[in-house]
């Protein structure tokens, strides 16, 4: 056997490398990869160069683009015309081609690099020696996940004999799927590059990624589930690290990233607690364990199994306050040596660092239907105070103003018809997902029981009819902030000024279907 072998990612390259090696494969390398198995000793190795009796060109930019190369991967081995060709011009089949390419993705993530540095980082020649392998899979085997190499080094029978062919290692079968990643690796590398030369715009959405790993289930136990990492969708909990608990699950994934989102829209002091994609809990407060009982005392019953993000360090207080209280899943920039002690003493439960990883939006978002689908903008518009108008007489106080300012910022993560209670920036009461405005208005009210006295509320979308104004007059709500824009604004502006209510419209609207 013929084995190519050129990577850049050089994990568990030395197994594979020693026991092609072992079973007396020919091994053809090239640069830095041809340098590494040099040094592990291995003994059947040629440079690309020897094979093809032509130099690297350009810098090392033509390496393997020759016929020598192309040819003995793409060679159909029932065709005898091809079996000719190669033979006639002295040719080698080649059996095997173990490729990943540059690190183009790493090199756009580091600030320091300029744009002449990433450009470099685009591969010529590893994809087009994919292509190539994959396109003749029933008689090339290609890898170009290091976690794949193991298909091949299973120990079998057939692997211990001295002449093996590459349909002892795998089967055909086994090479199609092989293939079908080594395309998807492809086209996941080229989007990437797509979407740093083009401007960004809808359009230039694609929806690639490095599979990271297929989920015990999706959605609901019945569905299947794999779980993808792609750097043209910002970065979220996927790009923090798991450092205690059981593997994450699809519903895991989902409200642990939304929480993570919310928590980083505040400044101060914040904790969430997000049950199904809603924050059932959320405040701000001086101190982290303060910010954390605000959040918890907002609805106690629906923070049972919830997922709790902060904005902060976790500190030990915080986590005494969370004794005898159930969570799937705890997400912090980073957790402090004592605090993490005691997390860890809990089995079940979940823990992710995000140290030194942000929070950053995807440009864009994807909603499939039956037929096709929309690519949209994400909603990350900022919301500037000076656009903002209060259109009551009465005036909110610069408490009230507080609040309504949290109260804003925390509607836009709420399901529509979203409505949130919030005092002493906290959530006291949440209404979501309902198919109109006063059912929202009730739910909440009945979250927050009689704390809602006093308290200020926020609505994602304007109020279709007075009677919202006055049902929140009637568990004494303060004041309210709403994009406005309805052609009853009037009657509900004049409705809030008999009762004494304080409004404010914004201009903006933030459904969230």
């Amino acid at each position: 056997m013929n084995v190519l072998i050129s990577v850049s990612d050089k994990s568990n390259l030395d197994k594979i490398a020693k026991f092609l090696d072992n079973l007396n494969c020919n091994i053809i390398s090239t640069g830095g990869t041809y340098n590494y198995l040099k040094n592990i000793k291995v003994k059947n190795l040629s440079k690309v160069s020897e094979i093809t009796n032509s130099p690297e060109i350009l810098d090392g930019r033509v390496k393997t683009l020759h016929p020598f190369i192309h040819g003995g991967i793409l060679a159909k081995r029932n065709n005898k015309k091809h079996l000719d060709e190669i033979n006639n011009m002295s040719g080698l089949f080649i059996d095997m081609v173990i490729v990943n390419l540059y690190p183009f993705e790493e090199a756009l993530l580091n600030s320091k690099n300029t744009h002449e540095q990433i450009i470099e980082m685009i591969d010529i020649g590893g994809p087009t020696l994919i292509r190539a392998a994959a396109k003749n899979y029933e008689s090339v085997a290609v890898l170009v996940n290091p976690n794949k190499y193991e298909l091949i080094t299973k120990i079998t029978s057939s692997s211990k004999k001295q002449n093996v062919s590459i349909q002892d290692l795998c089967s055909t079968e086994e090479r199609k799927i092989l293939a079908a990643e080594a395309f998807e690796h492809v086209s996941n590398y080229d989007s990437i590059i797509h979407s740093y030369l083009n401007p960004k715009k809808v359009g230039n959405f694609s929806l690639n990624g490095n599979l990271i790993k297929k989920l015990r289930y999706g959605e609901n136990p019945h569905q299947e589930a794999n779980l993808y990492k792609s750097a043209n969708l910002g970065s979220g909990i996927i790009n923090g690290i798991q450092i205690h608990g059981k593997e994450m699950s699809f519903n895991n994934i989902i409200d642990g990233n939304t929480a993570w989102q919310i928590v980083n829209d505040f400044n101060d002091n914040s904790c969430v607690i997000v049950k199904h994609a809603n924050p059932c809990g959320l405040a701000s407060g001086s101190f982290q364990s303060d910010a954390f009982q605000k959040a918890f005392d907002g609805d106690q019953v629906s923070a049972y199994g919830g997922i709790v993000a902060f904005n902060n360090i976790v500190e030990e207080n915080t986590v005494k306050k969370m004794k005898g209280i159930f969570f799937e899943l705890i997400i912090a920039p980073d957790f402090s040596e004592s605090a993490l002690l005691r997390l860890q003493k809990r089995k079940d439960l979940r823990i992710i660092s995000m140290k030194d990883t942000k929070y950053l939006n995807p440009e864009f978002e994807l909603k499939t239907f039956a037929g096709g689908y929309i690519i949209q903008d994400t909603d990350t518009k900022e919301d500037f105070e000076s656009d903002w108008k209060i259109v009551t007489k009465t005036k909110p106080s610069k408490n009230k103003f507080t609040d309504l300012k949290f109260a804003w910022k925390a509607i836009k993560h709420v399901k529509s018809n979203g409505i949130l209670l919030v005092k002493n920036k906290s959530i006291i009461g949440l209404g979501t997902g309902q198919p109109n405005r006063i059912n929202s208005i009730e739910i909440a009210a009945k979250v927050a029981g009689g704390k809602s006295n006093n308290s200020v509320l926020a609505s994602d979308a304007f109020f279709p009819f007075a009677d919202n104004v006055q049902l929140a007059h009637s568990i004494g709500v303060k004041s309210i902030i709403q994009p406005g824009g309805s052609i009853r604004d009037l009657e509900v502006v004049d409705l809030a000024n008999k009762l004494n209510i304080s409004m404010i419209f914004t201009g903006i609207r933030h459904f969230k279907h």
